[in-house]
């Protein structure tokens, strides 16, 4: 699979995270996690690239999105290229600082 394919198809189940049906959020979570465990680098690029043209994507939908995210991450820690370590990284600063409310499942969740 290329990049483009793996981005449109990551874009179009983020897409739906914001379903209101809990059940549709967590198989959309579910289906981010399988797509990077087989793809993390590209899944991880499109997710955060997601989160940073969403910047106003309510805080519970950004926290499952950085929740599928700290999935991957913990499964390919090691394999993960400079770049998207670098991406990942700025995200999560950038999350966590994002407001000066707390919010402990939005800030753990990008922690």
């Amino acid at each position: 699979m290329t990049r483009p394919y793996i981005k449109r198809l990551s874009f179009t189940l983020l897409d739906s995270i914001t379903d209101k049906d809990p059940m549709v959020q967590e198989q959309v979570c579910s289906a981010l996690c399988s797509l990077g465990d087989a793809q993390p680098d590209e899944t991880l690029h499109a997710c955060e690239e997601y989160l940073r043209q969403h910047d106003k994507l309510a805080h519970p939908y950004r926290t499952k999105i950085l929740r599928a995210m700290e999935t991957v991450l913990s499964s390919h820690i090691h394999d993960l290229d400079k770049d998207t370590a670098g991406a990942v990284i700025l995200l999560a600063t950038s999350e966590m600082t994002r407001t000066k409310e707390l919010d402990c499942d939005w800030q753990q969740a990008a922690g």
